[in-house]
């Protein structure tokens, strides 16, 4: 196919290369269109913050300290029951059950490390859940979706 586009040849880590793979399938695009995207948008976005790695880090700390805190919520609510004046209390909250990209946003990990832990058995990766997940919760696998294990 001729082009008058210039041929680029590089080597990416393989954390940079799996978002890189997740960004085609998201967007249903080429690995060339993928590349192109993100080289116009760094050399057409003005930076108009000087410290936009500080201030990213900054907020992927604070996003992690709200993580770890609904997960205590999370854990308070199930092993403490709602009660109300002069009734029953109220049953638990039932964590939902979530898609491979929603565990891996929760637990702060790349959705192909998810799978890949996950295709290493039950046991192994129910820890490594409990390992990662801010609430400590134990998770399990059937076929696309990933469930909260009740203790």
């Amino acid at each position: 196919m001729a082009t008058e586009n210039k041929r680029i040849v590089g080597y990416l880590p393989k954390d940079y290369y799996t978002q890189l793979r997740e960004y085609m399938e998201r967007e249903h695009i080429s690995e060339s269109a993928a590349l192109v995207r993100m080289v116009k948008q760094f050399f057409d976005t003005p930076n108009a913050h000087p410290d936009v790695e500080a201030e990213v880090a900054a907020l992927k700390t604070q996003m992690q300290q709200v993580l770890s805190r609904i997960g205590v919520l999370e854990q308070l609510a199930q092993t403490r029951p709602a009660q109300r004046k002069g009734s029953a209390s109220q049953p638990h909250p039932m964590l939902q059950s979530l898609s491979r990209e929603e565990l891996a946003r929760r637990m702060g990990v790349s959705s192909e490390l998810l799978l890949d832990v996950a295709s290493k058995g039950e046991t192994e990766f129910q820890q490594w859940c409990r390992h990662r997940d801010p609430g400590k919760r134990l998770w399990r696998r059937e076929g696309e979706m990933f469930h909260p294990v009740e203790e």
